[in-house]
């Protein structure tokens, strides 16, 4: 039976064959870590985004109820007659309930963004 040699330079071409496909896999490897970093980091940028949007939009709901409120409270104080014949214990518990209803509308708008995404 003969036994198959190699030359230095064969065997140097092997070592150096199997040293290249490691670097290629590693540098591969690096660039898919680099893609869903970059990936990863626009994701949370919108969510930073969306979550920016949502707290001005809950901030002016609370200013409009806070307005509405105030409006209620001066109609009360001064018996201003504007059409309403509810009482006002009727109209707040009504202008709660469309705040509420308001409210549930957007924050339904803003998940429906979200779930898009």
């Amino acid at each position: 039976m003969v036994q198959e040699t190699y030359t230095k330079d064969e065997i140097n071409k092997m070592f150096t064959g199997l040293l290249g496909e490691r670097k290629w896999e590693k540098l591969s490897m690096e660039k898919s870590l680099e893609e869903d970093t970059y990936k990863l980091h626009s994701e949370m940028n919108w969510m930073f985004s969306a979550d920016q949007a949502l707290l001005k939009r809950v901030q002016r709901l609370e200013l409009e109820l806070e307005d509405l409120r105030t409006h209620v409270t001066m109609a009360d104080k001064f018996n201003i007659d504007d059409g309403v014949t509810s009482t006002s214990i009727d109209m707040k518990l009504t202008i709660d309930h469309l705040l509420k209803h308001e409210v549930d509308e957007s924050l339904g708008d803003i998940w429906k963004e979200l779930k898009k995404a």
